[in-house]
Formats: C-alpha cells, sequence, structure tokens
C-alpha cells in the first residue's frame, strides 16, 4: 500500500480509491489536484478546465509489443527456405 495524496474532483482518495485509479491509469498516479469527468475517462488538473488526456493513456504507452511487431515472429515456411 503505498502512500500518497490525490484528490480528484475536490475528494481526497483514500488507499483503496487510490488503487483503484492507479490500476485504471496502469501506473502509479503522481500526487497532485485533479479533475476526472468518470464517464469518459477524460482526465485534467483542477482549477483548469483543459483536457489533459484519457486516464488509460499509460496503458498504451507500458504495453510491450509482440512478437509480430518486434520481427520475432516467423511461420514454419521462414524455417525451411
Amino acid at each position: 500500500m503505498r502512500s500518497a495524496f490525490v484528490v480528484v474532483n475536490g475528494r481526497v482518495m483514500n488507499s483503496q480509491a487510490l488503487a483503484t485509479l492507479d490500476h485504471a491509469a496502469c501506473q502509479q498516479v503522481p500526487n497532485g489536484y485533479y479533475w476526472l469527468d468518470t464517464s469518459t475517462g477524460i482526465w485534467g488538473y483542477a482549477g483548469n478546465p483543459a483536457p489533459q488526456g484519457h486516464i488509460s493513456d499509460g496503458c498504451r504507452q507500458s504495453r510491450r509489443q509482440s512478437l509480430s511487431e518486434r520481427g520475432m515472429l516467423y511461420s514454419p515456411y521462414d524455417w525451411v527456405r
């Protein structure tokens, strides 16, 4: 369990809510004040109406490339040439 000070939509996140938020973001959410549109996943910094991203943006960045994307996926035909 990590200790952090994260405020979302004016509410201080307890450890359970923070774990859920970290899971949705695929990373640890830094300490700070945020707003989050729970219906769309769009988030931003409290006091600034400009959206900063989507809650799951960190999930795409941390995904490991597939074998085919890394050029490591071969068909049986490749081995008998």
